[in-house]
């Protein structure tokens, strides 16, 4: 059975209080030792019965007083630290000093500690308690999916280091204790944490997401008064990142997405022209394969009027020749479309297969960063043709077609130019012809002086 001692370790009669100490031990299996933030007049303690000594008869009052008050305090721990002995099979110095330091630092409680802050930030997420800081609105699932995907990040690190320390290995950061609390986020974290990431070979961008969303909830339990930590607002504690290499596919290639025969595979054909209208509409996922209506404007244009899933915004967008050829093998007479109903995971995978089949096979050279190490890869374009890519091509193909970045901007839903402008996965080569058109390049046909 688990015993307790409490004890100082010095007897200078130079210092009128010392620390306390509180020892565990079990045998020879146990035998642990931490220091109390409490301390006492040496001359009033006893180390061989561990409490106070005997007070005089007539004791000064506020002696007597402060002497009973550590007594109450310290008999109170005593049950704290047995009570935690009993429910815990893992002991060691550092679970001793997270259990006294939980006692005199109520405010360390596991309630209101940076691991269940995170997980009360996807509480409220999840049941609209908390809504987006921009836009006001509930948390998408893919949000929230992200959310916790750095949640299970952040413990599985917390872990291994833990471990490591408990190992005796040797370690670039160590936190005051564990759990990992807000004040323990500091710049030695973040180069440990993005370590971490690199040895997984893990992405700069996923990294960077992992490292948004904690400095997301950081910055709102500081709203809310659980601490005062400002390390992760320091320029070094930023959010990693690289610009992705992804595909367009241009109008000849989707011609022959269009085109292609696919009387032998008919269950490729839903896939494809879900696709093709995400091309067409230049929307995301989410909002492409939902469709189902096309209105009649005072001209007798037809147009698409939808509210995007993610950002709320509204937008409409014209349809075109190819859209509708699409649009009428799903519609009714009163305009209501049924769109095969197809995953994004079931479509990323057969629009691969159409990709391939319509021979889109220009080699492709992408570059990747992985841990930290970047390499080359290349492919067949087909094999890089996903859900997303639609998007991608209904605004790089807008934009090669002359359309003003403003007027795209109000079709495919965004808000800044510079988000904007991350979807134009145009080439060197595509951009110099276009270039070479402009009346710049084109000249003024001036006599050169002689």
């Amino acid at each position: 059975m688990a015993t307790l001692k409490l004890y100082t370790q010095t007897r200078s009669k130079k210092k009128l209080t010392v620390p306390l100490y509180l020892r565990l031990f079990e045998g020879k299996a146990l035998d642990l030792w931490v220091k109390l933030p409490v301390e006492v007049d040496p001359s009033t303690w006893s180390n061989k019965t561990g409490k106070f000594k005997k007070i005089l008869k007539d004791p000064v009052s506020e002696l007597r007083d402060s002497i009973e008050e550590t007594e109450r305090k310290l008999h109170k721990l005593e049950t704290h630290v047995l009570k935690a002995v009993m429910s815990s099979t893992s002991r060691d110095k550092l679970w001793l000093q997270g259990v006294v330091d939980d006692f005199f630092n109520p405010a360390r409680n596991p309630a209101n500690t940076l691991k269940a802050y995170i997980q009360k930030f996807i509480d409220d997420a999840e049941t609209g308690k908390k809504l987006t800081f921009v836009g006001s609105k509930r948390y998408s699932s893919a949000t929230i999916k992200s959310i916790k995907s750095m949640q299970t990040e952040f413990d599985n690190y917390e872990a291994k280091l833990l471990e490591k320390i408990r190992n005796r290995e040797a370690v670039s950061y160590r936190p005051k204790q564990f759990p990992i609390n807000f004040d323990d986020i500091n710049i030695d974290f973040y180069n440990d944490w993005v370590r971490y990431f690199n040895q997984k070979n893990y992405s700069p961008n996923t990294i960077g997401k992992h490292l948004k969303w904690l400095k997301t909830i950081l910055r709102d339990a500081k709203e809310n008064c659980l601490h005062s930590n400002t390390e992760y607002e320091r320029r070094a504690f930023k959010i990693t990142g690289s610009e992705v290499q992804n595909i367009y596919l241009n109008t000849e290639e989707l011609k022959k997405i269009h085109e292609l025969d696919l009387t032998n595979n008919p269950e490729y054909v839903p896939a494809r022209d879900v696709f093709l209208i995400g091309c067409y509409t230049a929307q995301r996922f989410s909002d492409y394969h939902r469709i189902n209506k096309i209105d009649i404007l005072d001209d007798g244009s037809k147009v698409i009027k939808l509210t995007q899933q993610k950002t709320g915004a509204e937008v409409t967008i014209p349809v075109r020749r190819e859209l509708m050829d699409i649009l009428k093998r799903y519609m009714a007479s009163d305009n209501q479309i049924t769109l095969p109903r197809i995953t994004e995971q079931h479509l990323n995978r057969q629009i691969k297969k159409v990709a391939e089949e319509a021979k889109i096979n220009e080699p492709v050279e992408i570059k990747k960063t992985r841990g930290g190490l970047v390499s080359t890869t290349k492919y067949a374009k087909w094999q890089l043709v996903t859900s997303h890519t639609a998007r991608r091509s209904g605004c790089s193909n807008l934009f090669n077609a002359g359309v003003a970045s403003q007027y795209i901007m109000k079709l495919s839903g965004h808000k800044t130019e510079r988000e904007f402008l991350k979807y134009l996965k145009l080439t060197n080569d595509e951009v110099a012809k276009k270039l070479a058109k402009h009346d710049y390049f084109i000249g003024n046909n001036l006599k050169v002086a002689k």
